[in-house]
């Protein structure tokens, strides 16, 4: 009797740990990998990645036996991964920096990434099995640890990257950075990577920017640079059926995917040796990039979106059927903080357009300042605001924030406004007469109704 009631124990006991088991294992299941040669993959390492934050997210504690203190520490850390995934899509570098910090220890605690095995990720020891991309994100990490956020204009400068090139064919010069440049820079400034936690830090920003960031532009967008734009080159996927395959020419072809260009001290330059690899991926950095305050859905319908990311670079989207293809346009204007009229204008007498405008404001006359695309007319009229009278109020009307003349002159009283989806810039601009204000300022006039609310302020 005594036998078979301790082997009934047994049996109940024995289920009881095989079902354990069996719950945690499927709960902690990223964390048993199989070791396999795909291990080290990018690939792998992204969706692993992405499996563990949504296994964190998922997690039920309430159904854990744990304390109310240990509780609420849980649910404060889940909320605060939760804001950070979302907000690092809006071009926020502290949620971005938090969210990478969470890659970083997951793969040190879970994925187990030593000094002996992260060269099978990327093949530090060995620059010659490096692609292009890799030694750019390298060579941009080294001028980042000296210069930060100008690390990109200080390897540009340096290596003299901006220098115009001869063209291909008859169409005459270009600005373009090739690999081969990238090629030297590279061997020049870094060589051979020895330190693990630079490498690793190389390998988290590589797996954060195809997990939520923006692809090969993502350290490029947060750079102190005038815009960065991309899809806007080379063949689109809606063109392919109009062109021939004989002789091979459509793999000769560059595509819209790659396409990475950047806005540098008014010169527009390609980056030929970065693509984004795919037309899904250019895709998905465009569904991301525009999404900060919630503009609306980019939809066939609804072709192109206009609007501002977290740290106040206006970014323009747009999508088939409107567009031939998938493309965006960020513009930046961090770049030009704190530049004096005369870093902008330095030919031979200088002084005498600098003093013209001066006098122009002082004397309250109303003042246009005209120009191309690019030749930095809103960099101008940043630098010249330190003219008018600082007793005067200010009033700004733009379709979408870009002086943010409040981070120049913080002691200044400045209101600006914009156009919304339910308040028209007419609106705006009858309201700013009801504000105290003694200079208006249009951002911009590119269209007759505009026009026309210019004169109104006159």
């Amino acid at each position: 009797m005594i036998v078979n009631e301790l082997i009934i124990i047994l049996i109940i006991v024995g289920m009881a740990g095989g079902l354990f088991y069996y719950l945690k294992s499927s709960k902690t299941k990223y964390l048993t990998y199989d070791l396999n040669e795909d291990k080290y993959l990018m690939e792998t390492l992204v969706e692993y990645v992405k499996n563990v934050f949504d296994d964190l997210l998922k997690t039920n504690l309430y159904s854990l036996n744990i304390s109310r203190e240990e509780f609420e520490k849980r649910l404060h850390n889940k909320n605060q991964l939760r804001a950070a995934l979302k907000s690092c899509t809006y071009g926020d570098i502290n949620a971005k920096s938090f969210v990478k910090n969470y890659i970083r220890d997951i793969l040190l605690k879970n994925y187990l990434i030593d000094e002996t095995n992260i060269d099978k990720i990327i093949n530090f020891s060995s620059p010659r099995y490096l692609t292009v991309q890799d030694k750019f994100e390298i060579l941009l990490y080294h001028y980042k640890k000296e210069h930060g956020l100008r690390a990109l204009e200080k390897l540009i400068i340096e290596n003299e990257l901006d220098k115009p090139k001869d063209s291909d064919s008859s169409e005459g010069m270009r600005f373009a950075i090739i690999a081969e440049e990238i090629e030297e820079a590279y061997y020049n400034k870094v060589g051979r990577i020895s330190d693990f936690d630079d490498k690793l830090n190389i390998v988290v920003q590589r797996i954060y920017q195809s997990y939520k960031g923006y692809s090969v532009v993502d350290e490029i967008r947060d750079m102190k640079i005038d815009g960065v734009s991309g899809g806007v080159s080379g063949i689109p996927s809606t063109f392919f059926q109009e062109l021939t395959y004989n002789n091979g020419l459509l793999s000769t072809l560059p595509a819209s995917y790659d396409s990475v260009w950047i806005f540098f001290r008014g010169k527009t330059i390609h980056l030929e040796f970065l693509s984004f690899g795919s037309e899904q991926e250019l895709k998905r950095v465009c569904k991301n990039i525009y999404r900060y305050n919630n503009p609306g859905q980019l939809s066939e319908t609804c072709g192109y979106k206009v609007n501002e990311m977290k740290d106040g670079s206006r970014v323009v989207v747009a999508r088939p059927p409107f567009c031939e293809s998938w493309v965006f346009f960020v513009r930046k204007f961090d770049s030009a903080e704190n530049k004096q009229p005369e870093d902008l204008i330095n030919d031979k007498n200088n002084q005498l357009p600098i003093e013209c405008m001066r006098w122009l404001i002082k004397g309250c006359r109303v003042t246009a300042i005209t120009g191309f695309q690019g030749t930095g007319k809103t960099t101008l009229l940043m630098s010249i605001i330190k003219f008018i009278n600082h007793t005067f109020t200010l009033r700004i009307q733009e379709m979408a924030f870009e002086l943010h003349l409040r981070k120049l002159y913080p002691k200044r009283n400045i209101v600006s406004f914009r156009e919304t989806a339910t308040v028209s810039g007419q609106e705006g601009l009858d309201l700013q007469k009801k504000t105290d204000g003694t200079v208006n300022i249009m951002g911009e006039v590119a269209t007759a109704p505009v026009a026309s609310w210019m004169i109104q302020m006159i």
